[in-house]
């Protein structure tokens, strides 16, 4: 078996445990297409901010999102609410100096269709509305 199948193999099934950890019944690309756009979104949205070479603080946001892959790359585990939690307040620290045409909203975008997706139905709807 080549290595990069038996890598995949290791990350599907470390995703999979982390789904049913949290007691989600979704497939295990889900979250990992869901990181991989917000990733995308975070990254345009600071290019687009100048805010990449030389670091501005406003780079934070894009921090913010990349943070909980990280997170769960080390200890396998992330609450699904601190993900949710990390790309609205992603969204806030870009928006605080706009840009046109802007990505960052998308990032609420993308917590609102997580949000809809890991939190219980009363949880999700209030964070989706508000």
């Amino acid at each position: 078996m080549p290595v990069l199948e038996i890598l995949r193999d290791r990350f599907r099934a470390r995703a999979q445990v982390s789904l049913a950890r949290a007691g989600l019944a979704l497939p295990w690309w889900v979250p990992v297409s869901s990181t991989f756009v917000s990733v995308v979104f975070a990254v345009v949205a600071v290019v687009q901010r100048d805010a990449l070479v030389p670091p501005q603080p406003i780079a934070l946001g894009g921090l913010l999102v990349i943070a909980t892959p990280l997170a769960w790359a080390i200890t396998g585990w992330v609450v699904p609410w601190v993900r949710v939690a990390a790309l609205i307040a992603a969204a806030a620290v870009l928006l605080a100096e706009p840009a046109l045409p802007d990505f960052a909203p998308l990032l609420l975008l993308v917590a609102a269709t997580e949000a809809g997706s890991v939190l219980r139905t009363s949880w999700g709807i209030a964070v989706v509305t508000v």
